[in-house]
């Protein structure tokens, strides 16, 4: 049902209605752009179909009944580069200052946040600590500073980040390596060097002067700079051989190859100079490994649109013949083997098989150190349902038309069950009611209370707008749940969780819908839309796609990470907002997220003191149930807290004893405690994790519906696609990659059925966009 109540359903009929199936990253974006101004508002009426009582899909967040805490999918981190999902939620934020004390008669005025602004809404990570292994099951940290905008820099994403990527080379270098050895490099040689790739840089950035921020020869005469440059050397180095391919535009004007290739000139001029000649084994810095993809660029002569059929350590490999520089543990290094991990990279969920693209692999380590605007990475001040989609449903939700009815509207429990076709248009989808109503116009309203929106963990099963039988469906299956927590994941799961077989509904087009927008998770059309795919573009593209499923651990802590008492970390220190990986299964990925325990209430109780995140990919087992994996999640992280933390030389926390566990019922063992904490396993195809295999980029299609490279009619007349799986500027699992999708989805259909207004595209730069062989 609408939680607009009856506003909606009184729309001019030249409005476009529009069905978004699916209320993720991608169906949000594209109804957010479908209805950003009065004049699409006037054009277009939106309905988005989801199942369960939350926005979010995989982003989807909540809190816990008793003690407020936030239980998420897993870890979300937002790179500095995600320009058009910052700049979605800026706007996000502007609206509902404007809208929180409207009031349209048969609705509720928007709810206000605490975030004004994406600046307010994120802390920035201010250290990344990559793991390598050592000698007798020991691991070696190494700890590198993140760059932070200063308090005068523009609360935005920049489009170019050539000087921030320069000062961050310089502090993460000396960070990981903590000072190599060698002779300095003569100091004029130096100065005149940097004066020339600072001018030409400045030109690019299209900034007046030719000096860097910062970038005077400031410590290049006591540090060594040879990985650094070699880091920056491949940024552009990359950025070259795609502008030679293809002219890229900036505001208006033409960006000249020549200068990227000057800049290049002047920097490997300098590593030409390197004064580390070779490292100890055991003294190597992980960002040395930087050099295989330098080198990997200068001598293969293979682009990034030639290797998207290679994988990236493949790649490597192969190239070690030609360059010595490539060693036989590159291909291993903490550098390499943290994007696999953070992309989950790993066919099928087994870390023995990671496949990564190797063009996208390289394309998105170049936005993610280049284009990150002064923040490389960035965390959420709450969960992401309240950071990011709370705000979002209060915005759509207040939108309306020049007549005052609704522009967006909302049928949370609703499970697409199925599409059908007629000719090249959608005809009918078939939509199933996951709860029963009491009344057609008592909706159900998404945030308990009155307070500030946040999405409950579960919904409210006494909610009057539920009718009796659903009450009591609700109470039973709580009463069933193997542990608090999963109770109302069982909505986002299966069609029917409550097992009230009723009937679905059949929504027609003409009457209830004329265009779609397919945000449905590319790993769930199999349930509910193969009939559309077919074996045109779409059916192409499912089949060449691939998901794996994830789990996720998040331990609250009796003690602090820091301090005397504290539980320890690795390059410990007044430094907060860490995030740690490239360490070993199943939990790769761990971070600091203590700044999240100032949102959470624990009332009662004296709360927690800290808070780790942990993530990492889980194996396909066949014909194993959502019940054991979770089972088996919760077995690896008994097996994870109690054999690997608290040893010497782990990547983890030296002297951690059961008690250290934060549990309100005071548990009398590890196995105790660790019941009281959050863990998941995300296994059903509305929940996997979209990868990008090498060979699959040339199938991916465009949100307007058209193959990868823009060529040819779409199969479809009436249907756009958004989501993380459709070919954009990134090719690779994440929230920008849906956003990007959404917007451009949106932007298809106002350019087709507008009637003469003009869509917003996602921006991007244009070597980000890997180009598949032909």
């Amino acid at each position: 049902m609408s939680d607009q109540g009856d506003a909606g359903r009184a729309a001019p009929r030249e409005r476009q209605r529009v069905a978004v199936l699916g209320g993720g990253a991608g169906g949000i974006a594209a109804a957010f752009a479908l209805t950003a101004t009065q004049a699409l508002r006037d054009r277009f009426e939106v309905t988005v179909y989801l199942p369960g009582w939350r926005l979010g899909g995989k982003g989807a967040s909540g809190r816990d009944r008793d003690f407020g805490r936030i239980e998420e999918h897993g870890l979300h981190i937002w790179f500095g580069f995600y320009e058009n999902s910052f700049r979605m939620l800026d706007a996000c934020l502007a609206e509902l200052a404007e809208r929180k004390d409207e009031h349209v008669p048969g609705r509720r005025p928007a709810r206000k946040v605490s975030w004004k602004t994406s600046a307010d809404a994120f802390v920035d990570c201010e250290q990344l600590v990559l793991n390598e292994p050592a000698e007798g099951g020991r691991w070696r940290a190494y700890c590198a500073p993140l760059p932070a905008a200063g308090a005068d820099e523009p609360q935005r994403i920049r489009r170019w980040g050539i000087r921030f990527l320069v000062e961050w080379a310089w502090d993460a270098i000396g960070g990981l390596t903590g000072g190599l050895p060698g002779q300095a490099v003569a100091a004029d040689e130096v100065d005149a060097q940097l004066a020339r790739a600072a001018a030409i840089a400045a030109a690019i950035d299209g900034e007046p002067g030719g000096e860097m921020m910062g970038i005077a020869p400031l410590d290049l005469r006591e540090r060594t700079m040879a990985g650094g440059l070699r880091a920056i050397a491949v940024c552009f180095r990359k950025a070259e051989e795609i502008l030679r391919r293809r002219a890229g535009n900036r505001a208006g004007r033409t960006l000249d190859a020549a200068h990227i290739a000057d800049l290049v000139k002047a920097l490997t001029a300098i590593v030409g100079k390197r004064v580390v000649s070779r490292y100890e084994a055991d003294d190597r810095a992980p960002f040395d490994h930087l050099n295989s993809l330098e080198f990997r660029t200068a001598l293969s002569g293979v682009g990034v649109g030639a290797s998207v059929d290679e994988d990236l350590r493949h790649d490597l490999e192969r190239l070690r013949s030609k360059c010595l520089l490539i060693s036989e543990d590159t291909a291993e290094a903490s550098i390499i083997r943290v994007f696999y991990d953070l992309a989950f990279a790993y066919e099928g969920g087994d870390a023995a098989r990671p496949r990564l693209a190797a063009g996208v692999g390289i394309e998105n380590v170049v936005s993610i150190a280049g284009l990150h605007g002064g923040r490389l990475m960035r965390k959420m001040r709450s969960g992401m349902g309240d950071v990011i989609f709370a705000p979002l449903h209060e915005v759509l939700a207040s939108r309306t038309d020049s007549a005052g009815n609704a522009s967006v509207n909302f049928e949370f429990f609703s499970w697409v069950s199925g599409i059908e076709a007629e000719g090249r248009s959608v005809a009918r989808i078939e939509v199933g009611r996951q709860v029963g109503y009491a009344a057609p116009d008592r909706p159900y309203s998404p945030f308990p209370g009155h307070g500030e929106p946040r999405w409950p963990s579960n919904p409210d099963g006494e909610d009057p707008c539920f009718d009796p039988p659903t009450r009591e469906a609700i109470a039973k299956m709580r009463k069933r749940a193997p542990r608090k927590g999963l109770d109302g994941l069982a909505f986002e799961r299966v069609a029917d969780p409550l097992g009230l077989k009723l009937p679905p509904r059949s929504l027609r087009r003409g009457v209830d819908f004329d265009h779609v927008v397919l945000a449905i998770p590319i790993g769930a059309h199999g349930e509910a839309a193969m009939p559309l795919a077919g074996e045109g573009l779409l059916g192409k593209a499912v089949a060449a796609s691939a998901t794996v499923r994830t789990q996720a651990l998040q331990l609250w802590f009796s003690r602090a990470f820091s301090g005397p008492d504290g539980l320890g970390w690795p390059c410990d220190g007044p430094v907060r907002d860490r995030i740690s990986g490239a360490h070993d299964k199943p939990f790769d990925t761990c971070s600091d997220m203590t700044h999240l325990l100032a949102e959470e209430a624990w009332p009662g109780v004296e709360g927690p003191k800290s808070l780790a995140y942990l993530c990492g990919v889980l194996d396909d087992r066949e014909g194993e149930t959502q019940e054991q994996a979770d089972a088996r999640v919760g077995a690896n992280a008994l097996e994870f807290v109690g054999e690997r933390f608290g040893k010497p030389g782990s990547p983890f926390w030296w002297d951690l004893k059961p008690e250290d566990i934060f549990d309100p019922a005071q548990g009398k063992d590890l196995a105790e405690r660790l019941q009281s904490q959050y863990w998941r396993a995300n296994t059903t195809p509305w929940e996997r994790y979209v990868i990008s295999l090498p060979g699959s980029i040339r199938h991916r299609i465009r949100p307007d519906g058209r193959r990868w490279d823009g060529e040819g009619e779409p199969d479809w007349d009436n249907v756009a696609f958004a989501g993380d799986w459709t070919y954009t500027p990134i090719n690779a699992g994440s929230f920008e990659a849906a956003v990007m999708s959404g917007i451009d989805a949106a932007a298809a259909l106002i350019a087709r059925f507008g009637g003469g207004l003009k869509p917003a595209s996602a921006s991007g730069p244009p070597w980000r966009r890997p180009v598949p062989p032909s």
